[in-house]
């Protein structure tokens, strides 16, 4: 088994990320739609740079908002003390917040949040194309994943942040 050797990972290192998801998160990867290991997703990512990787959501949920907003939620939590809240961006399109299994489910029917909860979900994750990591899951100084929270505790900033940016003149 290979692991990586610094830490913590860098977006742009995508067999220490490989290795970090397996190694230290425990979390599956999928690559199209079989599961591998972190050594076969490295060995498809050297064949094709294009290659996309996920991860189910058993270990998390994930809670997508459109860039703009997220970003502003991201400010308003950290302001508030509340994190670090591990988050991911594709692009400038959205921003994916990472919170306990089991907990996407208390921002239903927050208009403009998509929730994916529970082993049936997937989320796309760096070093997948254009996806890269704002808050990586794992401490910056030790090899462990960081202590999820609910997502209870995003529910007003978040709310807070769609409002705004969907009121906002354009």
């Amino acid at each position: 088994m290979t692991t990586t050797t610094l830490w913590p990972p860098r977006t742009s290192d995508r067999s220490a990320l490989l290795h970090a998801y397996a190694d230290v998160l425990a979390w599956p990867l999928i690559v199209s739609t079989r599961l591998v290991t972190a050594d076969q997703a490295e060995q498809q990512l050297a064949g094709d740079p294009a290659t996309a990787v996920f991860t189910t959501c058993a270990a998390v949920d994930a809670v997508t908002v459109a860039h703009d907003a997220g970003m502003t939620a991201l400010v308003r939590l950290e302001r508030r003390g509340i994190g670090p809240v591990p988050c991911f961006a594709a692009g400038h399109r959205t921003l994916t917040f990472l919170v306990r299994a089991g907990s996407g489910q208390d921002l239903g029917g927050l208009d403009g949040a998509s929730i994916a909860t529970g082993t049936g979900w997937r989320v796309e994750i760096p070093p997948s194309p254009g996806v890269r990591w704002d808050t990586p899951p794992w401490s910056c100084t030790e090899r462990e994943a960081l202590m999820l929270c609910p997502a209870s505790d995003l529910r007003r900033d978040i709310s807070e942040a769609l409002h705004f940016h969907r009121n906002a003149p354009r």
